[in-house]
């Protein structure tokens, strides 16, 4: 485990120093992934059961998104299957429930109704700045993160600082 104490300002690092680092767990010697193909989809987010914690039309929204998860990300894309990007995903994920979202995650973050944090259920959109993701319950989102980690689930509050919440549908 390392320690960092990181400086930044407007989003810039100024400093970043490590204050301590300690061996949690010995390294295992293992091959997990090998070559340039992708990463088999039975493993993608494997510590996540798949639950969606709730009911009625904003689970049924989480449910459907969940089946994406391991799909790739793309800048500008808008397929749940080939790839999109946040807001080509929330936007196509509501669009299957008939319900059209602005193409944007900053002119999402202006849809639907605001609420807190705290009231959050399965089908609000978590909205951050510059970035978008459906809440699934228990803290996590199901979003189009990077091309690297393509849709994932991700604890809501380790993209950012939650900037609003919004519910869709009631």
């Amino acid at each position: 485990m390392v320690t960092n104490q990181v400086v930044s300002v407007n989003g810039t690092v100024l400093t970043s120093e490590v204050i301590d680092t300690a061996v949690v767990n010995e390294a295992v010697n293992e091959v997990v992934y090998k070559g340039t193909k992708e990463k088999p989809k039975d493993t993608v987010n494997a510590d996540y059961s798949g639950e969606v914690l709730g009911s009625g039309n904003g689970a049924s929204i989480a449910s459907f998104a969940l089946q994406f998860v391991g799909n790739p990300y793309k800048a500008g894309g808008t397929s749940l299957t080939n790839g999109a990007d946040c807001s080509g995903f929330t936007q196509s994920v509501f669009a299957k429930f008939g319900i059209s979202l602005p193409r944007t995650s900053g002119a999402q973050a202006g849809v639907g109704r605001g609420v807190s944090y705290s009231e959050a259920k399965a089908g609000d959109l978590i909205c951050y700045s510059g970035h978008v993701g459906i809440y699934i319950g228990g803290g996590k989102i199901v979003h189009a993160s990077t091309s690297k980690k393509g849709i994932c689930v991700t604890n809501a509050k380790n993209c950012g600082p939650i900037l609003t919440v919004r519910r869709i549908v009631e």
